[in-house]
């Protein structure tokens, strides 16, 4: 399986300077991250310092944990797609620059193509 939807099942947010977190082998300088669960699968979303290089979107499928890194003026837009109830996480190990929150659980339009 390449790509997975699934419905967010919980979420939590952590914000604040100096906030360090081990991804593969680094350790990066976020300003904060929005962790979120479901279906036995976790997506994280790190906002990293702007401007700044960020490292490419992962999802691995063995262990259920996604990651994408967005601006950190991004967050606001984030935080307003959660607290809108139903929200869907999509996750693609072969393409995880489409990992993504969204308002439905219906396919991306990246994988229509």
């Amino acid at each position: 399986m390449a790509s997975k939807t699934y419905r967010i099942e919980s979420h939590w947010v952590a914000v604040g300077p100096g906030i360090t977190v081990t991804h593969g082998d680094a350790d990066l300088a976020t300003q904060g991250y929005i962790a979120s669960y479901g279906s036995g699968e976790r997506l994280l979303i790190y906002f990293m310092e702007d401007p700044g290089p960020s490292p490419p979107h992962t999802y691995d499928e063995e262990t259920g944990v996604a990651a994408i890194f967005v601006p950190l003026t991004a967050m606001p837009s984030y935080l307003g797609i959660l607290v809108r109830g139903e929200v869907y996480a999509y996750v693609n190990s072969d393409s995880p620059q489409w990992n993504c929150i969204k308002t439905s659980p219906g396919e991306m339009a990246a994988e229509k193509t």
